[in-house]
């Protein structure tokens, strides 16, 4: 697995492995193949692709759209969270639009559920 901590200027696509401590000061897409570890900020909204993983234990400024992936959010979502397909867990102890999520236990989404509107 590849690391970064440098700041990118616009938008990113990830397709390998990449564990990243940086800032991307766009949105980022990580597509089908993609392994997205953050740690550090994405300044726009995140989309996980079908056949990508991601570990959110950072910060996205703006939406999650979970659109057939696996998404395991940890840190902090600015925005909304939308799973619209594949599999979303979300940590007791995440941030979603302001909110401590203050679950009683991490949780799987259901289809379709979004955290947070």
């Amino acid at each position: 697995m590849r690391t970064s901590n440098q700041k990118l200027e616009g938008n990113a696509i990830v397709n390998d492995r990449l564990q990243f401590s940086g800032m991307i000061t766009g949105s980022t897409s990580i597509i089908s193949g993609g392994y997205f570890v953050l740690h550090g900020t994405c300044c726009r909204d995140l989309f996980v692709e079908s056949g990508s993983v991601v570990h959110i234990h950072g910060t996205v400024l703006g939406d999650v759209y979970n659109r057939g992936g696996k998404l395991e959010v940890y840190g902090t979502i600015g925005g909304n969270l939308y799973r619209i397909s594949g599999t979303t867990f979300v940590d007791k102890n995440s941030m979603i639009n302001g909110h401590r999520i203050n679950l009683i236990e991490s949780k799987m989404l259901s289809e379709s559920e979004t955290v947070a509107e």
